[in-house]
Parts: structure tokens; sequence; C-alpha cells
């Protein structure tokens, strides 16, 4: 089953969305994100090497890119 890059993204920028209005907690969203990045299929998706894909970049915003960062400590 094959992910877009934009499918992938918008997940990504759902959970932190829904941890900056309190919907979920600092874990879960972590969590969340995590379970999106131990997926290779995805994790291509949100990075390429050491830097992020544009369509990640894009979607996200460099905002939710920091708070990604701080979620992924």
């Amino acid at each position: 089953m094959g992910f877009s890059a934009n499918k992938v993204a918008k997940d990504v920028k759902k959970i932190i969305d829904e941890f900056w209005s309190g919907k979920c907690e600092k874990e879960e969203a972590t969590k969340r994100i995590k379970g999106i990045l131990d997926d290779p299929e995805r994790r291509i998706k949100v990075m390429r090497g050491e830097n992020y894909t544009g369509v990640f970049e894009n979607v996200l915003g460099k905002k939710r890119i920091a708070e990604f960062e701080e979620l992924m400590k």
C-alpha cells in the first residue's frame, strides 16, 4: 500500500495540530509520529538522509517543523 508524501505530511500536521489544541498529550503525539517514522515507506516521504522532503516542509511550515523536532527529541 503506497503512501503519498502529501498524505504522510498531512498526517503529521494533524497530530501536531491536535497536540497544540490540547486534544492529545505530548507522549501520545510523540508515539503517533514515531509510528509513522517507524515505517520505512512513510519515513522516506518525511526525510531523505538528514533533510526533510520539500513536500513535508511545505505542508508543515517552520513552526510545525520546529515542534516536530521537539517531539522527536
